[in-house]
Order: C-alpha cells, then structure tokens, then sequence
C-alpha cells in the first residue's frame, strides 16, 4: 500500500448529537502513515464536517498525537 492509503488508517471522526461537539477518535492500527493539518482539514470536509467551527490549536495537538499514539484516544476538535 502507499502512504495516501495508510494515512488517517485508524483515525474517525464522531458527532455528538447532544452537544454538536466533532470529536477525532483513534485506535492504534499497524502501517499508518503520518498527517498533516491539510490533510485533516480536506479529511474532515470529506467526511460532511467542515462547515463545523474547528478549534485550531486542538487540530495541531491531534496530528502529532495521532503520530506517537500508542493507546486509544478521543479528542475533541469542533
């Protein structure tokens, strides 16, 4: 596989309905290729989400978890 299939490999992206809060969701998976801010802002828009207001610092602090995580995480980013 290359690296645009590897990367995000793990990574989901969950609504809350009750809160309207987007949360990135990651389990650890094997062959995942790094991301970038740019890569998950489109990923976000592709998934029906980019109108939602996106919390900056949170989308930095989620591409470089998603890069040395080794245990499941939620993160909430809108």
């Amino acid at each position: 596989m290359d690296e645009d299939t590897l990367r995000g490999n793990g990574l989901a992206f969950r609504l809350a309905e009750n809160s309207r809060k987007l949360a990135a969701i990651f389990t650890p998976v094997e062959g995942k290729a790094p991301i970038d801010k740019a890569w998950l802002l489109q990923k976000i828009a592709d998934e029906g989400y980019g109108e939602l207001f996106l919390f900056e610092p949170l989308l930095t602090q989620l591409t470089t978890q998603y890069a040395t995580a080794t245990e499941p995480f939620t993160l909430e980013i809108g």
